[in-house]
């Protein structure tokens, strides 16, 4: 469905053209980013240590994404002409999470920043998708949507023979400095597409609320606290020990914490009572859950076994996960074709 009164269907085409490809340089990143968590930390654990501990760093950049995706989304609902801004401002901090990463001296100096890394990573599919259907309508918005699944899947092809390439020769450090200029540049390219001027921006800001504190901090403690008890069972945080526990709790109190707000302020929640009526939005979600793990099971859990078990470079480990996008890069055209 169109937006009313939208302001950024006028804009010339350079402006949507450079839009655009900081879009999809942004979903090829996220996922060059998965890779050099299965790829490139191997490699690093073994030269700086922790590799009990390098598995954590995609479960922290995953409560960094789940925690901070919703705020995005409530940011970008109560002021529409922000998201250039707050794209900006998400890829300029996984920008310098990776020079923070490129130059660590220990393992910890990696996975702990990976919270914001994945806060920050996610504008990428939280504003990305915004952006697009911002610029295009009609059968132009099906189209350039049947382009992202193909770049997207260009993206699975890719990058993992790309960055096990650059951490087999160029060390591991070496991918989170490649990746860390490429952050900005989709960063710039998306704030300027969608940069409007003064004027228009004032015209399409929305209602002027207040932020749901509440709200927010609820979701963080929910996502952080749950997230980190379940990733956590198997290793640090046996169900039943004290920190375990610790984290089910605080999980628990932000759940009854984000219950109350969506009691108490419904559709200004930071996730709106409205959104959760919406049976196509859960049945939406669930069928990104069911994906993320089934991708998950290709691109994370494959090349560390070919590379922990098998003896495996990680540019051969690498290879094995890139067949599982070919089949997108014919599809995505004609599916968007079809919406």
């Amino acid at each position: 469905m169109p937006l009313m009164n939208n302001p950024y269907l006028s804009i010339r085409n350079s402006k949507k053209i450079a839009a655009l490809a900081g879009v999809f340089l942004g979903f090829i990143l996220i996922l060059m980013d998965n890779q050099v968590c299965t790829l490139a930390l191997p490699l690093a654990a073994n030269e700086i240590g922790g590799v009990g501990g390098y598995s954590l760093s995609s479960i922290f950049g995953g409560i960094g994404c789940c925690a901070a995706m919703p705020v995005v989304g409530f940011l970008c609902a109560r002021n529409p002409a922000i998201k250039g801004k707050l794209y900006l401002l998400g890829m300029t901090v996984c920008a310098v999470v990776c020079v923070i990463a490129g130059m660590a001296g220990n393992m910890f100096a990696i996975i702990l920043p990976r919270l914001l890394l994945g806060a920050g990573c996610s504008v990428i599919f939280g504003i990305g998708y915004l952006v697009i259907y911002s610029l295009y309508e009609g059968k132009k918005l099906g189209a350039v949507l049947g382009l992202a699944a193909t770049f997207n899947s260009l993206a699975m092809v890719l990058s993992p023979i790309v960055m096990g390439f650059v951490a087999d020769t160029l060390g591991w450090r070496s991918c989170y400095y490649v990746s860390a200029p490429l952050f900005l540049i989709a960063a710039l390219l998306v704030f300027y597409g969608m940069k409007l001027p003064k004027e228009e921006e004032r015209r399409s800001a929305g209602e002027r609320g207040s932020i749901d504190v509440l709200g927010t901090v609820a979701n963080f403690l929910l996502f952080g606290g749950l997230l980190s008890a379940i990733s956590l069972s198997a290793s640090y945080a046996p169900l039943g020990s004290v920190l375990s526990t610790v984290l089910l709790v605080i999980g628990i109190v932000g759940l009854l914490l984000l219950v109350i707000d969506i009691c108490k302020k419904k559709e200004k929640a930071v996730i709106p009572s409205n959104v959760l009526a919406d049976r196509n939005t859960i049945c939406f979600t669930l069928d990104s859950l069911l994906n993320g793990m089934a991708t998950m099971a290709v691109m994370f859990f494959l090349p560390l076994y070919a590379m922990n078990v098998m003896g495996k470079s990680a540019t051969e480990a690498g290879l094995l996960t890139t067949f599982s996008g070919i089949f997108g890069l014919f599809l995505g055209p004609f599916i968007g074709r079809a919406i």
